[in-house]
Order: C-alpha cells, then structure tokens, then sequence
C-alpha cells in the first residue's frame, strides 16, 4: 500500500477480483508481476498461473513451433496479416531457384551472379538480404549489393545450392544501425 507507483487502491481491487473470477483462483500473479503499478499496463495482457503453465507444456512440443524455423511457411503463415515483411524476391531448392512464378536454374556461379544482378534491379533498395530458409539468429545471413565481390557471390552460390535460402529485398536501416552492419 505504501509503493507510490501503485494504481488507486480501489483500481487495484477492481482488477483484482475481476482475475479472480477469470482465473477461478487467488490472483497472485497480479502482484508477482506487479500488475498494480500505475505503468504495467493492462492488466489482462498478463498470464495467470494456469496460462503459463499450459504455454509451457505447449512449448515443449516441438512440432507447435515447426512453422517458426521455417521462413518460408513463417511468411505464408504471415500473409494477409498486418505484419510488415520485406519483399520475398527469390527462393531455392538446391540449384533451382523460384524467381516470383518462374524457375531458374543457377548451376554455376556465372549463372548465379546473374541472378544477383537481376534481384538487385528488383529491389527498390538496391539490395538483397539472403538468409537459410530453417536458419537461427542471423548465422548464414549475407547482405548483397552491387559492391559485393565476385569470390564472395561464389562462395554465397555454394552455400545456397547446399540447403534452402531464401533472397528478400533489404530494408532500409536506421543510419545507426546501417553503421554496425
């Protein structure tokens, strides 16, 4: 009762009996979280007990999650919503690529440099960000530009013909972060 960051004590009762009687039980996760401070926010947004513990169990079955490691079905899943996703220029398998609804086979790295140069003329940025398709925390992610050397596109080529990669249009960085990169 003495935080000065609380809500008004009869906010806090309010809330709290109306997550007793969702929940069906004592709303302690209301002031474990501290859900009746002034900047928590809404208060519903938060799990109670038997949430957590049901997203839990369900995060233990890993085929829930199937459709996270792969970008491509992630991006299906993704369409018609109102998340924003850069644009999808290319796609592979092994040496076939899907370039929107035409295939193109890239068996060289000639043949692959070429591709480049017409995904760049493609994107509005004038680059192309190429990631695994089942890749994790950015390992195997290449920037391309027009500056980008031709061993490196050749060793790029290698890679992609190896396992599935998918070739979207680059977004434009905050100059903060385009200074890292």
């Amino acid at each position: 009762l003495a935080d000065p960051r609380r809500k008004a004590l009869g906010r806090i009762v309010r809330e709290a009996a109306e997550v007793a009687r969702r929940t069906g039980s004592y709303p302690d996760w209301y002031f474990l979280n501290f859900a009746y401070r002034a900047d928590a926010g809404d208060h519903g947004e938060y799990l109670h007990r038997a949430q957590y513990r049901r997203l839990m169990r369900e995060m233990k079955r890993r085929e829930n999650f199937a459709v996270l490691e792969d970008k491509l079905r992630f991006r299906e899943r993704l369409r018609g919503t109102s998340v924003r996703l850069p644009r999808l220029l290319a796609h592979n398998e092994g040496a076939t690529f899907r370039v929107g609804e035409k295939e193109r086979h890239v068996g060289d790295a000639r043949a692959f440099a070429a591709l480049v140069g017409d995904l760049l003329a493609r994107s509005a940025t004038g680059r192309v960000f190429a990631k695994p398709v089942e890749g994790r925390k950015g390992y195997g992610c290449r920037r391309i530009d027009g500056a980008t050397a031709a061993a490196e596109l050749a060793a790029l080529h290698a890679e992609t013909v190896a396992q599935r990669f998918l070739c979207e249009e680059a977004l434009v960085q905050h100059p903060a972060l385009a200074a890292i990169f």
